[in-house]
């Protein structure tokens, strides 16, 4: 997870932007304490218990390595939800637009004589390569952003813009990477899926 603001001191109240660099999808919010308000971000996310299911499950998906924190603007604090408003107006950030998770339609509510169906056992969602790859060990953070990255449809010259690094070297950590996995097929199965989805 990178920071951008290294120097940011706490009780810095401002504008921030949580954003997923493998997606370019993002949240824009605002505190009197960025730090602090970051760290509850984290703290919920890693939980499963954040209130923005889109970002939670984004953030599922892709795993920690893939969000970096923005800041967007320093100000006042009498001035966070004006400013706030014409960031998101302006921006038009993803995970604001559906910050809450729709309630489950209820039959039964509009039609009182059908029987509410019985809920059947919960199933496993399919677990995408992604996160696959980010739970394998011995790989290093910034080749599984790259790998990551690949495996979303997005090009090594993009990817070398957006990490601010060169593209011989991004194909360095693909080939490197590639290697890993392939060595670490004998002991995770799931790595032939990561592969095929690195070949498309």
């Amino acid at each position: 997870m990178r920071i951008i603001a290294p120097r940011m001191r706490r009780l810095t109240s401002g504008i921030y932007r949580i954003a997923n660099i493998v997606t370019d999808e993002f949240y824009i919010g605002q505190s009197d304490d960025i730090v602090r308000r970051w760290n509850g971000h984290l703290c919920r996310l890693g939980q499963n218990r954040h209130h923005n299911w889109p970002l939670q499950k984004s953030y599922n998906e892709h795993g920690l390595i893939a969000f970096r924190l923005d800041v967007v603007e320093v100000c006042h604090i009498e001035k966070l939800i004006e400013r706030e408003r014409h960031w998101i107006k302006e921006l038009r950030p993803q995970f604001n637009n559906l910050a809450r998770k729709p309630k489950p339609f209820d039959p039964s509510a509009v039609l009182p004589d059908i029987e509410p169906a019985k809920p059947s056992e919960p199933s496993e969602p399919p677990v995408s390569p992604t996160s696959l790859m980010c739970r394998l060990p011995d790989i290093k953070p910034r080749q599984k952003l790259i790998l990551a990255l690949v495996m979303n449809g997005v090009s090594q010259v993009e990817i070398a813009k957006r990490l601010k690094c060169s593209q011989p070297s991004v194909c360095t950590s693909i080939r490197r990477g590639r290697k890993k996995i392939e060595s670490l097929w004998p002991a995770h199965p799931e790595c032939s899926e990561i592969l095929s989805a690195l070949s498309r």
